[in-house]
C-alpha cells in the first residue's frame, strides 16, 4: 500500500523561506516513506497585494518555484502535487493558478488550471483578499484554451465585473462584459 502526505502551512510573501518550510515536509515525508505528497494552495508565496502577487508570476515550464518542485521530487524520489503556483499570462496582468503534479522522476505529470477563485473581505478588519483581481481562468475543451476569463469585485465589495473572451459551444467568437450589482 502506498503512502501520501498532505502538507498544512501557513505562507506568507517570503518564497525562500516558504520553500524551507515545504522542504522539510517533503523531506519528513520521503523518511516516513511516503510516495505522495499534496503542498496546499499558495505554498510558495501569498502575497499582501496584488502588486505582489504579480511580481512573483513566473512563466510555466520555468522558475524558482518549477525548479524547487521538479528537484525535490526527483531527489527524494517523491510524487509532488505543488497547491498552486502563479504563472504568468502573455499579458502580464494576470496569472494562473496552476495546480502541477511533479512525478518521482521530476517531470511534469499533469497541470491543472484553477477556475474557481478565492475571494474574501473581513469589513471589521478592513482586511481583503481578492484571488480574482489578479488571476485568470481558462476553459479548456481537447487540451486547447477555448476561452479565458477574468473577473474584478469592487472594492465595497457591491459589483462584480466579469469579461470572457474566446469561443463558445458553436464555435463563434465571443467578447462579453458583465456586471453584476448587489441590491
Amino acid at each position: 500500500m502506498s503512502r501520501v502526505a498532505a502538507v498544512q502551512m501557513c505562507s506568507g510573501p517570503d518564497v525562500t523561506a516558504n520553500l524551507r518550510v515545504a522542504s522539510r515536509w517533503l523531506e519528513e515525508a520521503a523518511r516516513r516513506e511516503v510516495r505522495l505528497v499534496v503542498l496546499p494552495e499558495n505554498f510558495a508565496f501569498l502575497g499582501r497585494t496584488d502588486q505582489e502577487r504579480l511580481a512573483a508570476a513566473e512563466p510555466f515550464g520555468g522558475g524558482r518555484i518549477q525548479t524547487f518542485l521538479a528537484e525535490r521530487a526527483r531527489t527524494l524520489g517523491l510524487w509532488i502535487v505543488g497547491g498552486t503556483v502563479p504563472i504568468a499570462t502573455a499579458t502580464g496582468k494576470r496569472v494562473r493558478a496552476a495546480c502541477l503534479l511533479y512525478d518521482d522522476h521530476g517531470a511534469l505529470a499533469a497541470r491543472y488550471d484553477k477556475m474557481h477563485l478565492f475571494d474574501v473581505s473581513l469589513p471589521e478588519r478592513d482586511e481583503h483578499y481578492r484571488e480574482s483581481n489578479t488571476t485568470e481562468v481558462t476553459r479548456k475543451r481537447a487540451g486547447k484554451i477555448v476561452q479565458t476569463a477574468h473577473r474584478v469585485i469592487s472594492q465595497d465589495g457591491k459589483t462584480m465585473t466579469v469579461t470572457t473572451t474566446g469561443i463558445n459551444g458553436q464555435g463563434q467568437t465571443i467578447n462579453n462584459v458583465t456586471v453584476y450589482e448587489k441590491q
